[in-house]
């Protein structure tokens, strides 16, 4: 199998580190400590890549499990829908769960990350026991 190139990136940073020691190296094997530096800095590197490979694989499923940790609902709302969402607040909302649940909709509906206009206001005042 073929390294990837970050094996190849840490095998030389690896490989670099080792050449500051060269002589106990050199000591240590004699005319093939090259070589062993070599195969000493692949196989480290292929043990770096794994571990970092491993950790970005937590990471993401530990995002996608656990999504955003502070996630914002944004809308936004023309000026007469919002006028009107006020009027509707004060005269005809039930309870402040119909509130929560117009809430809801104005979320539900701002994820395609368009302006509400009053065109969007039946969707956004309907009232359902889901």
């Amino acid at each position: 199998m073929k390294p990837t190139p970050r094996i190849l990136a840490l095998q030389k940073q690896f490989f670099n580190q080792y050449k500051k020691n060269k002589i106990s190296w050199v000591n240590k094997y004699g005319a093939d400590a090259e070589k062993v530096m070599t195969g000493a800095a692949f196989k480290r590197a292929e043990s770096a890549a794994i571990k970092e490979n491993k950790q970005r694989i937590r990471e993401m499923v530990k995002k996608t499990l656990m999504g955003p940790e502070n996630p914002t609902d944004v809308a936004s709302l023309d000026i007469p829908l919002l006028i009107r969402l006020l009027e509707y607040a004060k005269e005809d909302a039930q309870s402040d769960m119909d509130l929560h649940k117009v809430a809801e909709n104005i979320i539900e509906l701002s994820k395609e990350d368009k302006t509400l206009t009053m065109s969007d206001y039946n969707s956004i005042v309907s009232i359902s026991n889901d």
